[in-house]
């Protein structure tokens, strides 16, 4: 599957993670300003959503970002985009970014800042 970035085809980024026991799936999608530097999309955007659509809780967002970080997807993307931005639970106060910065760095093998 292709999108667009302007004119520019870039490749679909699909992946999907068990969380609580629904299925949480993270699509790209182009935002507004973003480019292609060195043929890849910048920055990357991933929008969590269940199997049906709906937005994960934060729990569940922390589990299948931690559970990307552990498979090494969220180092592989980082190294390749050299940014993500992930969309989903709908708490958007500074201690829930905390908290999923905190669980992906975690998941990488990291120790963030506190």
């Amino acid at each position: 599957m292709m999108g667009l970035i302007g004119d520019i085809k870039v490749p679909a980024v699909h992946y999907t993670s068990q969380a609580g026991g629904s299925t949480i799936i993270f699509d790209s999608v182009e935002i507004p300003g973003s480019r292609i530097v060195h043929g890849n999309v910048f920055p990357l955007t991933l929008v969590l959503t269940k199997e049906d659509s709906s937005n994960p809780t934060v729990d569940e967002a922390a589990t299948a970002i931690r559970d990307l970080s552990e498979r090494g997807i969220t180092t592989e993307l980082l190294n390749k985009h050299c940014a993500l931005l992930l969309r989903g639970p709908r708490d958007r106060s500074a201690n829930i970014f905390s908290c999923l910065i905190h669980t992906a760095e975690e998941g990488r093998g990291h120790v963030p800042y506190k």
